[in-house]
């Protein structure tokens, strides 16, 4: 049992950026996702229909049930299984904004009480009776590998259990995080190099360097005569620069893992939980169901 157990943590980081992608989303497939909701909204209905016996165009939905005509409302829960009998309804008109509840409406956070006043439980919080503990530390360059190490130091330390190589970097397992963190910065590493510049003015001109005319081929969309816009306006020319920064959550990236031979159990605040379960099931070869 490791909290910050150190191959998933390694793993997360490494996928961090993933999330930041997703958070487009909402933006970039807006209508695609209001179209999903709808078609699923309609086929939900449309169970109800059969099951109820009630014509599809009597029928509401509010807050996550179907309303029927006497004010009965079904759970969506309660009709999924006949849902994923009927066909989906994908002839869907989308509802009108001025219709909407939610999107578009200032809403409060519901744990904005408990995370201003420190009362919020994050997944670093979890403890199992007899749980170890392990902390990471990566070679600071980013995707460099760890060349050696001495860890004779940090083994002589108060409460430490172990020190293991893992991808990039150590991870030290002792008895409580304060141990840990010690012992990992007990570690003498030898760092091996990047493929990155070393410096933001560097990375800058690498990318000043790969705007050549072979790369500017790529086109996202394709609306209107843009040459001719061009000609008939004024061209206003700008460029904008912004450094690197580190996308830090709230709470530092970790896991508590309890494995066992018929199971693994993951306990960790992520947005990947399919990416989790088929690496752990990699890691420790148990199969994913489990």
């Amino acid at each position: 049992m490791k909290n910050c157990a150190p191959y998933l943590f390694v793993w997360l980081r490494s996928c961090y950026w993933w999330c930041c992608l997703w958070v487009l989303h909402v933006q970039t497939i807006r209508e695609k996702l209001r179209v999903a909701g709808a078609v699923t909204r309609e086929t939900l209905k449309a169970a109800a229909s059969e099951m109820f016996n009630v014509p599809i165009d009597k029928l509401s939905t509010e807050r996550g049930t179907v309303i029927l005509p006497d004010g009965r409302t079904i759970d969506y829960t309660a009709l999924a299984e006949k849902a994923a009998e009927v066909d989906l309804v994908t002839d869907v008109t989308l509802r009108d904004p001025s219709t909407w509840r939610l999107l578009g409406k200032p809403m409060e956070r519901l744990d904005i009480l408990a995370k201003s006043t420190g009362k919020q439980r994050y997944g670093i919080d979890f403890e199992i009776e007899g749980m170890v503990h392990a902390a990471v530390r990566l070679n600071p360059r980013q995707s460099g590998a760890l060349v050696d190490y001495d860890a004779s130091d940090a083994l002589g330390m108060r409460g430490v259990l172990g020190v293991y190589p893992v991808t990039g970097g150590v991870a030290v397992v002792a008895d409580n995080t304060w141990w840990a963190f010690q012992a990992a910065e007990a570690v003498r590493c030898e760092w091996g190099p990047t493929v990155f510049p070393a410096t933001m003015e560097e990375h800058w001109q690498t990318l000043s360097d790969s705007f050549t005319q072979e790369r500017q081929d790529s086109q996202n969309r394709d609306d209107g005569d843009v040459e001719a816009a061009l000609e008939q306006g004024e061209v206003i020319e700008a460029e904008y620069r912004a450094p690197y920064l580190a996308h830090a959550p709230l709470e530092p990236i970790n896991a508590t893992v309890l494995v066992s031979e018929a199971r693994v159990d993951v306990w960790t605040g992520t947005q990947l939980l399919r990416f989790v379960q088929k690496n752990v099931a990699d890691i420790t070869g148990v199969e994913i169901e489990n």
